[in-house]
């Protein structure tokens, strides 16, 4: 469904129920459930519809699959619920395995965790809660940029983005694209000269634009997994990490371990990229993390991370590339 059709859909229904227009989902859910053939302790909802800041017509179905064994097994729930990714409206599937949460957790950033009431109980003992004032502003900025719908019809996403404000503490009287980009200029503890406008121009140019040639210093900044994913690396961008404070440093290396955690769910499958693309991005990750200015202790943990999740998709090599 498209985005003007969906804004349709959500402010004509503001009259009816909000528990009938919920039994919607939750009768969708329950037949793609029945349709894989899992059981409810290894498949649940999770975002919007788990923590009630959901919109008729703008949410879909966000799912989290739980499975023994490791990337094999997860591929294999995968075929098998492929052809039924319709049913969850655009909805995104994150398939973790018994082996993944064990390797990845600790890399996990905490209030994204918290999106999953049920990962987030069967984790919380694994994920680590350091950095927290740079963790709440990654987590804000990841959702603001995959969040165009914020820019088209505000109005729609307050209940979410006020979810998420007060999960990290900050509050806005109304929210809007303009409004949540001063505040994250306000909050990034940087010492960088990142405007709201800065923050603004790369967030809309994530939206439609990856050439790497055409990248302000401020998106590869505040992205630096989605440059690097490019595999252009070039000289020029040691010397632009040396220009940059040690606190933006330790954000790049938090924006690592967001990919670690990221990336160990399948998504990159589920997302439609080939395999070969993972290990590239994984060799990527790790020329930037040895150039970054952080305790040689977290540079090893970082480089194990990624050298972790090469080896975790390495049994899918002659399945799928």
């Amino acid at each position: 469904m498209s985005r003007y059709l969906r804004s349709l859909v959500s402010k004509h229904s503001n009259h009816l129920p909000r528990n009938l227009l919920y039994s919607f989902y939750t009768s969708l859910f329950s037949v793609f459930r029945k349709l894989t053939g899992l059981s409810p302790d290894q498949i649940w909802v999770r975002n919007s519809l788990a923590l009630d800041y959901w919109e008729f017509g703008q949410s879909d179905l966000d799912i989290s699959i739980l499975v023994p064994g490791g990337s094999r097994e997860a591929y294999k729930i995968y075929r098998r619920i492929k052809p039924l990714r319709k049913l969850l409206l655009g909805g995104e599937i994150q398939i973790y395995t018994t082996e993944s949460l064990k390797r990845f957790t600790e890399y996990s950033n905490v209030f994204e965790v918290n999106r999953d009431p049920i990962l987030f109980e069967l984790t919380k003992h694994l994920i680590t809660n350091n950095h927290l004032d740079l963790k709440k502003n990654i987590f804000l900025l990841k959702l603001f940029a995959s969040d165009k719908s914020l820019f088209d019809s505000p109005d729609l996403r307050q209940r979410k983005w006020k979810h998420h404000l007060d999960l990290v503490g900050y509050h806005l009287d109304k929210i809007s694209a303009e409004s949540l980009a001063k505040l994250l200029a306000e909050n990034y503890p940087f010492n960088e000269v990142l405007s709201d406008l800065d923050i603004l121009k790369a967030i809309r140019h994530s939206f439609h634009n990856f050439n790497i040639h055409n990248l302000s210093r401020t998106n590869k900044i505040l992205f630096p997994n989605r440059y690097v994913w490019i595999n252009q690396n070039d000289t020029d961008d040691i010397l632009d990490l040396e220009s940059l404070t040690d606190e933006t440093h330790r954000y790049l290396g938090l924006m690592v371990e967001w990919e670690i955690w990221g990336l160990s769910s399948l998504t990159h499958i589920t997302s439609g990229f080939p395999l070969k693309n993972l290990f590239d991005h994984v060799e990527n990750q790790i020329r930037l993390v040895e150039c970054l200015r952080i305790a040689t202790t977290e540079k090893e943990r970082l480089v194990s991370g990624l050298r972790n999740l090469a080896e975790y998709y390495e049994d899918l090599k002659t399945v799928i590339l």
